[in-house]
């Protein structure tokens, strides 16, 4: 039910970003963090039509998931699994209309909500809730595995100025780090190559028999924690938070076997 609720959150955070954007205008938009309005403005017209503002059509799904994702965070169990099949169908729409602002965060979100629909929908069979908090595990790790991988890809994340460059944006930067990363360059190039090396090394939840997994969950919600701080990417903390649950639960079941 945690792994549920923190989905159902990214949903509704995700939905009050765009219904907030559209009927006031303004940056200040997410429920963690800033979203990039201010970028699209200066994109050009074409760029703002393809926010979901910008298309009415998608009001109406934006209104219906926030409430179908705001009865997933009330306490109780009645209407959940019809909250949650909601909830996805209106995620699965959106996705389908709109091509900006569908991101990691929305995508894991449906990942983790689908299959915890699925779980209910099963009425909670033992082997299908296994096989659920088994594939956010996994789904989990591969986000963050792939992500490290394609940072080292990258000459700049391999010689530690990755982090400098993305704090000097003006859509993911603050201007404080970016300071900071001057004034420090050593350790900004190191801070930089231990994201990569961190995200790599997310696997280590699942070795030893798990006995490294809440290390290694709270290391990457505090990264997640951050970034919404500075680059204004609240909704990966609730979504990838969500996954989180079945990380415990995975390695907890590999310490027992």
């Amino acid at each position: 039910m945690t792994a549920e609720r923190l989905a159902a959150a990214a949903h509704l955070t995700s939905s009050l970003e765009y219904l907030f954007d559209d009927r006031n205008s303004t940056e200040e938009t997410s429920v963690l963090a800033r979203t990039t309005t201010s970028a699209v403005r200066s994109s050009g017209e074409r760029d703002v039509r393809l926010r979901s503002g910008g298309n009415p059509s998608t009001t109406p799904l934006h209104l219906t998931r926030a409430l179908a994702a705001t009865v997933l965070l009330a306490p109780g169990r009645r209407r959940r699994l019809f909250a949650g099949l909601l909830t996805t169908a209106c995620t699965c729409l959106l996705h389908r209309r709109q091509r900006y602002g569908s991101d990691g965060a929305d995508q894991m979100a449906l990942l983790v909500q689908t299959s915890c629909a699925l779980a209910r929908a099963g009425n909670r069979d033992p082997r299908l809730v296994d096989a659920c908090l088994t594939f956010q595990a996994a789904q989990a790790t591969m986000a963050y595995v792939i992500s490290g991988c394609a940072k080292f890809a990258s000459s700049s994340w391999r010689r530690g100025t990755a982090l400098e460059g993305i704090l000097r944006t003006r859509v993911y930067g603050d201007r404080r780090a970016f300071s900071w990363c001057l004034r420090h360059p050593r350790q900004a190039r190191r801070l930089t190559r231990l994201v990569a090396f961190a995200e790599c090394g997310f696997v280590a939840a699942f070795v030893g028999g798990g006995r490294w997994a809440p290390v290694v969950v709270l290391f990457a919600g505090v990264f997640h924690a951050v970034t919404a701080r500075l680059m204004g990417l609240g909704r990966f903390w609730w979504a990838f938070a969500a996954t989180y649950p079945a990380v415990m639960y995975v390695a907890r079941s590999e310490r027992k076997g």
